[in-house]
C-alpha cells in the first residue's frame, strides 16, 4: 500500500525535476546561441587570430560526452 504510493509520488517528482533540468539546459543553449550571434554582430574585427566561437565550445559541459 504505502510503498506503491511512495513509488508513484517518487516517479512524479523525478519526472518534474527531469523536465525542469531539461528546460534549464535548453534555455542555456538558446542563450549561448544568442550570445554568439551578438558577438558576431558587435565585434569590430573579424575572427583572424582566434577561431570563431561555436556553441559546442560554450555548451560542452552541459551535453553528455559521446563514448566510442
Amino acid at each position: 500500500g504505502d510503498s506503491l504510493v511512495q513509488q508513484v509520488l517518487g516517479h512524479g517528482i523525478a519526472a518534474k525535476l527531469s523536465a525542469k533540468l531539461g528546460e534549464g539546459v535548453l534555455n542555456g543553449l538558446l542563450t549561448a546561441r544568442l550570445g554568439i550571434a551578438a558577438i558576431e554582430v558587435t565585434r569590430p574585427l573579424p575572427f583572424a587570430a582566434l577561431p570563431r566561437p561555436k556553441l559546442s565550445d560554450l555548451a560542452g559541459n552541459l551535453l553528455p560526452a559521446k563514448k566510442d
